[in-house]
């Protein structure tokens, strides 16, 4: 098969990228940030390339979860193993120098499917034109794979060039940050120098919506100007925004100019169809929700919106198929159980019915009152994620184990712990592999004082969930417990699983002699 130059761009469109901020291997500490620039300016170049960038919030998550502070230099060993984690094909890494007035920069594309380098880009220039430097790095990044850099490059390459230093410097620092305050007050003081400064707007926009702020986010967003539209992902936010301030027309025109953006089609079908739902155009979102379910099989949300969708439509027996799915998929979803419940009466299933019904209230006891036939706005955006119980349970798991759980934290919440801690007991009696109800009896364990039953457990669960957490934990019981050489034996299990785990390192340092 042939490729020219666009259709392998379109390849590499495809693959999830992970841009991490460079290295400075200079010996000027002021200059870190510069580091989180170029990771910025390759990123918003690879954006309205239509690539698949890991965004900063979710980089510096995992950062933190492997005890890392963001934006300070990892391995690249441990860069391959992020980057993978983060489900991601391709990792770009890179270090910069800067020395007199002269500023070097090195960038290196890894296949994370193969594990070898693709290329390797390096260019080098004034050090006040970072701007102009982060251009060409990226324009030589998209020829290794594509020879020629996309179409709309050169106009996105001027508009970062006109940037202050000072903008750069504060939307970089944002990006290495793990604080939203903190991003929130430099992002704000990046627009003051500069009003349409477009990954500041992009970056704001989704703090603010995460923050329950959809109106200002709107309006940050809005300030990208036509830019937004090829940063799929803020694009993406904007229509939520808009359907949380109840704009759902906008909401329409924003996710189905995203219908056909790969990655994005099955969840902006289904939010296409949540706006037709509050316009009341029935059939039309039926016909969204049918895309998102043909798009992605796997997903419950959009089995329920379409069952949904078509119960308002007065389908019973095709909205009967579908809750049947949504159920199976999302065992733990009252709402979804309370509609199969209508759906099967309208279809003279009453066995099926009365057995959704009863799930549905053990579930979610306030649908009590609720008519499925006159309810409203219950379907169900897709945001960064599918809906998740507050505890995990596996397809086919016993509902009767949840609610038991649900039980224990209820009579915890109300103080009567004896009662809780004896009805954990008898669920693991049961079920010896469940941790979620061993972690729980852990701590039960130790807000009542017996820290010796509290040890036994977590020794219970280092069993079947192994890891430098649970190991920490034991070790703060051994301490309350007065016995310091089984802590640090703890600890230093941690660090074998572990080795670079921050907290595990400053136990380590607290339980370890001074040499005399």
């Amino acid at each position: 098969m042939l490729f020219n130059s666009w259709s392998l761009l379109v390849v590499a469109a495809g693959l999830r990228t992970l841009v991490l901020p460079f290295e400075n291997v200079g010996n000027d500490r002021a200059d870190d940030w510069k580091g989180s620039a170029f990771e910025e300016a390759i990123s918003a170049h690879f954006e309205s390339a239509g690539r698949d960038v890991v965004d900063p919030r979710t980089r510096n998550q995992h950062l933190v979860e492997l005890g890392f502070v963001p934006g300070e230099p990892i391995s690249r060993a441990t860069a391959i193993v992020l980057g993978k984690e983060l489900d991601a094909q391709r990792l770009v890494v890179g270090a910069f120098r800067t020395s007199a007035d002269r500023l070097d920069v090195e960038a290196r594309v890894v296949d994370l499917e193969l594990g070898s380098t693709l290329g390797i880009v390096d260019d080098y220039g004034p050090s006040d034109e970072l701007a102009r430097l982060s251009n060409q790095l990226a324009k030589n990044l998209f020829r290794l794979e594509a020879h020629t850099a996309p179409p709309g490059f050169d106009d996105g390459a001027k508009r970062r060039e006109i940037l202050s230093l000072s903008a750069l410097e504060a939307s970089a620092l944002a990006r290495v940050s793990a604080d939203p305050n903190e991003q929130r007050r430099r992002l704000e003081s990046a627009l003051e120098y500069e009003p349409g400064y477009v990954e500041a707007c992009v970056m704001l926009g989704r703090l603010l919506l995460r923050a329950g702020e959809p109106r200002e986010a709107i309006d940050v967003l809005l300030g990208a100007g036509d830019d937004i539209a090829r940063h799929r992902s803020a694009y993406y936010d904007l229509g939520l925004a808009y359907l949380a301030v109840d704009q759902p027309e906008s909401a329409f025109q924003v996710f189905g100019g995203l219908t056909s953006v790969e990655g994005l089609e099955a969840a902006s079908y289904n939010n296409q169809g949540v706006a037709l739902m509050r316009l009341e155009r029935f059939l039309p979102a039926v016909d969204a929700f049918e895309h998102a379910v043909a798009a992605d099989v796997s997903l419950g949300t959009y089995y329920f919106n379409l069952g949904w969708s078509l119960w308002r439509s007065g389908k019973g027996a095709s909205a009967l198929e579908q809750l049947e799915r949504a159920s199976e998929l999302m065992p733990w979803d009252g709402e979804a159980h309370l509609l199969l419940s209508a759906a099967a009466l309208s279809q003279a299933r009453p066995d099926e019915a009365k057995r959704a019904r009863a799930t549905a209230l053990i579930l979610a006891p306030h649908l009590e009152d609720i008519d499925a036939a006159t309810v409203t706005g219950w379907a169900r955006t897709m945001e960064n994620a599918e809906r998740r119980p507050a505890v995990d349970i596996e397809e086919g798991e016993d509902v009767v184990a949840l609610v038991e759980l649900l039980d224990a934290r209820a009579l915890r919440h109300l103080g009567r712990l004896d009662e809780a801690i004896q009805l954990l007991q008898k669920s693991l009696y049961r079920e010896p592999g469940a941790t979620e109800f061993r972690h729980e009896l852990v701590e039960l364990h130790r807000e009542v004082g017996d820290l010796d039953l509290a040890a036994r457990e977590l020794s219970m669960l280092l069993w079947t969930e192994p890891s430098a957490a649970t190991h920490l934990e034991l070790a703060e019981v051994y301490l309350e417990l007065k016995d310091p050489v089984k802590a640090a034996e703890e600890v230093e299990k941690a660090l074998i699983l572990e080795p670079g785990h921050q907290e595990a390192q400053r136990l380590q340092e607290e339980l370890t002699p001074p040499v005399i």
